[in-house]
């Protein structure tokens, strides 16, 4: 080992090892040392150089915020102390390595005297990133989560339910609560929106709902449940228009597990409402998960079949053509209007055809369900505005557009 080398050795100690508790002017020499080395563009292990650029002071290289150089390096009191040097701070906050990290010391003990430290030190963190507004990436989110379900773990069951018992659990489990509420209120991850309801549920699924219910009841959680609930819905709207089923479904079953009924009605209703309007934009598939989720049917795979297959009659085809030109025609006056309103209603109460999508409404573009306005070339997914509606047939498998709807890219 080199002069240089050594010398900063001496005063940050083996990897994984409590750091060493150095003077100031020992920090400003290890400061020196450390610029002289970093210039010479010596090799040296990554976990080491997180240690010495700690242990001087200097800013750390974004480089070495990892989970893996974090994790080997410092020493989980270290961890928890200089946390603050450990997240990358960008546009997003990306702690994502030091809560891998911090889980990493949970798996690794079963011991219950982390437990408290790592609840309090998380929420303090939680609770900073909100002061600050502070968003935080996806992987973040989740790796708290992660750490959430970890400490659930690591807290024993409860052996009695005496009242010093019942004060005792309430201090651990609020606080999982106060953690798990704050980041999906301000979250825009809809991974994190199930994992919130996972974490929710494992807590629910441990501890008696005793005081369970007590807790979940507190008026702070109402408003973040009723932010929740609105980003719920919207986002899962899009889910299920670009055709993310798997989530919907893992979404849903989260939901069912859940201890808020409220919101399993909420989000049924959400999911009924883009199947009304939207639905015959799906493919099979998403439309048979849909399905099961509202009706309970059984899942199955059912190819999505476009319109020109032969098990839909020309007399079907030749009445959404005329649907579709009642609707052009309905503004040349009253009684073509009231024309428009009886034969779509006498069309979809007996002949299951119906207009879908809205008119001026900003969706994404689907080769499924709509047809580029003079032929204009437009990209799956590209937004775009509905010009003319399209027509739909509803079968006992699921919903086909006969005819597309006209749109154009948005301006």
């Amino acid at each position: 080992m080199d002069n240089l080398s050594q010398s900063i050795y001496l005063k940050v100690g083996e990897v994984g090892t409590p750091l060493k508790k150095i003077s100031l002017s020992e920090k400003k020499e290890l400061k020196v040392t450390m610029k002289k080395f970093l210039d010479a563009e010596y090799n040296i292990p990554d976990n080491f150089l997180l240690r010495a650029y700690i242990a001087s002071g200097l800013p750390i290289d974004k480089k070495l915020i990892t989970f893996q150089v974090i994790s080997s390096a410092l020493s989980f009191k270290d961890i928890l102390k200089n946390a603050n040097k450990l997240s990358k701070k960008e546009e997003l906050i990306d702690a994502s390595a030091l809560f891998q990290s911090i889980n990493k010391s949970l798996l690794k003990t079963k011991s219950t005297k982390i437990v408290r430290p790592i609840i309090n030190f998380t929420n303090k963190w939680v609770n900073k990133a909100r002061f600050f507004n502070m968003q935080l990436t996806n992987k973040t989110e989740e790796s708290i989560i992660a750490t959430v379900n970890q400490l659930t773990i690591n807290i024993p069951t409860p052996k009695n339910l005496n009242e010093k018992t019942l004060v005792k659990y309430k201090k651990l489990i609020n606080p999982l609560f106060e953690i798990l509420f704050e980041l999906v209120s301000k979250s825009k991850s809809y991974d994190t929106y199930i994992l919130f309801l996972q974490g929710i549920n494992n807590i629910v699924k441990k501890f008696p709902s005793l005081f369970i219910n007590e807790l979940l009841s507190n008026d702070k959680y109402y408003e973040k449940l009723q932010i929740f609930e609105k980003n719920l819905l919207k986002e899962s709207e899009y889910q299920i228009l670009q055709g993310h089923s798997d989530k919907i479904e893992e979404m849903n079953k989260s939901i069912l597990e859940s201890p808020f009924s409220d919101i399993h009605i909420i989000f049924k209703e959400g999911v009924e409402n883009v199947w009304d309007t939207q639905g015959a934009t799906l493919d099979g598939i998403s439309q048979s998960k849909i399905r099961n989720i509202l009706y309970d049917e059984q899942s199955y795979i059912k190819p999505f079949e476009m319109s020109s297959r032969t098990s839909i009659s020309s007399s079907i085809k030749q009445l959404a053509t005329a649907l579709i030109s009642s609707w052009d025609a309905r503004n040349e006056g009253t009684l073509a209007m009231d024309s428009f309103k009886l034969f779509s209603s006498v069309a979809e109460k007996y002949f299951n055809l119906k207009i879908g999508g809205k008119v001026g409404e900003l969706t994404s573009f689907s080769r499924i369900a709509h047809e580029p306005l003079r032929n204009a070339e437009i990209s799956e997914n590209t937004e775009i505005v509905i010009v003319r509606p399209w027509v739909e047939l509803k079968e006992p498998g699921g919903k086909t557009i006969l005819i597309k709807a006209l749109v154009k890219e948005k301006e």
